[in-house]
């Protein structure tokens, strides 16, 4: 089980990786592409 402070650091980072994507104007697909994810639509 995670502690407090490293569940502080991952909510911290999460919130920094929203930050960058926002600020490049990524979409959803662009970022999936980007962290090696593959999106298919149903």
């Amino acid at each position: 089980m995670l502690d407090a402070e490293d569940r502080l650091l991952k909510t911290q980072l999460a919130l920094k990786i929203q930050q960058l994507i926002e600020q490049k104007g990524m979409t959803q697909t662009e970022v999936a592409s980007v962290q090696g994810v593959f999106l298919t639509t149903s």
